[in-house]
């Protein structure tokens, strides 16, 4: 069976000039990326830079930086219809303006927020990934990229943990994400990002456009695109954004980036027209039907029995691996089965096995093994079922 290509479908429907707007954003957001030290280092004082480090322009640019690389991933992502990434990147948006407005506002938290490099490189180091089952050249650098984290972490983390507090070591912040949005002014933010949290902490209300409910209390659950979301975080994403330039123009007097802030903005007016687009190929998505089962056949051949996995849904069969010991009662069950059978079908088969469905049995195709079709051994389906 081949898989919807739902991806290929979205692009088909979508207006023929989103695509040229989706590479202006991200041509302007390259420019501002650019431009971005000449400005900063132009608005800088000597109060914002009193041991010439320029900790408040780095803080800046570490926060934009992620805001405009989270602002791409959400717009991709929601052209291909992945909801839950671009839901995710969609509440990192907010999150990085309420940072923005912190540290652009404050040196002494744009210190804080920095420094705060070492409590992450204390837990890189700790939890050490990879390093397992790198070998080799990846594994020689990964040692020694831990281990420079390590020695960074031990350097540098205590003194400033005596001089913030314990919390230091799991946040940089000062108080709650919704007080300093509501501090702020972007308060109206918080309940979408109360929202958005459900999906990326598995909630049990987090699968908006992957779960709907159906009659007698029961739901109905789809892998694939979440549309729902995509369109959520489409709108939420791209306004927040938005929030983030124009805070941005207005905090670094030369950093000047109307083209960047048309182009988000000529985006997120989209936001009807893709919105219908989302919902009529999401409702076309949904199933009428529950799926058709995949089924578990025996077959008994002159030379002794073989097993297959016939996928009803694609009209395919696999070479299969016997059930595993726990279902050994079902399988008696379809061989005592199968014993009778073989005594009352005619002998003229052609080869064809004699074939029992075995219900509730579960087995895995052969490694390697390809896919047939049913009519070389069902050609009017199996004898019987158990």
């Amino acid at each position: 069976m081949v898989a919807r290509n739902y991806v290929g479908e979205l692009h088909e429907r979508y207006p023929v000039d989103l695509f040229a707007r989706v590479a202006e954003h991200r041509q302007s957001s390259v420019l501002m990326m650019a431009n971005m030290e000449a400005a900063l280092a132009e608005n800088a004082s000597a109060e914002a830079s009193p041991d010439g480090n320029d900790g408040w322009s780095r803080s800046i640019q570490t926060v934009l930086n992620h805001a405009v690389n989270d602002a791409q991933d959400l717009i991709d992502d929601c052209l291909d219809g992945r909801g839950r990434p671009a839901a995710r990147a969609a509440r990192s948006l907010i999150e990085h303006l309420a940072n923005f407005g912190d540290v652009s506002a404050s040196t002494a938290t744009a210190r804080r927020y920095m420094l705060h490099k070492y409590a992450s490189e204390d837990v890189l180091a700790a939890s050490a990934p990879g390093i397992d089952l790198f070998r080799g050249k990846s594994l020689r650098r990964a040692k020694q990229r831990y281990a420079r984290a390590r020695r960074e972490a031990e350097g540098n983390l205590p003194p400033l943990v005596e001089e913030f507090g314990s919390s230091y070591r799991r946040t940089w912040t000062e108080g709650n994400l919704r007080g300093r949005l509501k501090r702020l002014d972007y308060g109206r933010w918080y309940l979408r990002y109360q929202y958005l949290s459900s999906v990326v902490h598995g909630a049990g209300g987090g699968v908006l456009g992957t779960s709907r409910a159906l009659d007698h209390d029961a739901r109905q659950y789809r892998f694939g695109p979440d549309l729902a979301l995509t369109s959520l975080a489409w709108g939420t994403g791209l306004a927040v954004w938005k929030d983030i330039l124009l805070l941005a123009q207005r905090s670094i007097a030369p950093l000047n980036a109307p083209e960047l802030v048309a182009a988000c903005e000529n985006l997120y007016l989209l936001w009807p027209r893709l919105h219908s687009l989302w919902e009529e190929l999401d409702e076309s998505l949904w199933r009428s039907a529950p799926p058709a089962p995949v089924l578990a056949v025996l077959a008994l051949y002159p030379t002794g029995e073989r097993w297959y996995l016939h996928s009803i849904e694609s009209d395919e069969m696999w070479s299969a691996e016997p059930p595993e010991e726990k279902y050994r009662e079902r399988v008696d069950q379809a061989r005592a089965r199968m014993t009778e059978l073989s005594l009352r079908v005619s002998e003229d088969r052609s080869s064809r096995p004699v074939t029992c469905g075995v219900l509730r049995v579960t087995v895995r195709p052969r490694t390697g093994a390809k896919a047939f079709s049913p009519q070389a051994i069902l050609p009017s389906g199996v004898d019987d079922f158990v």
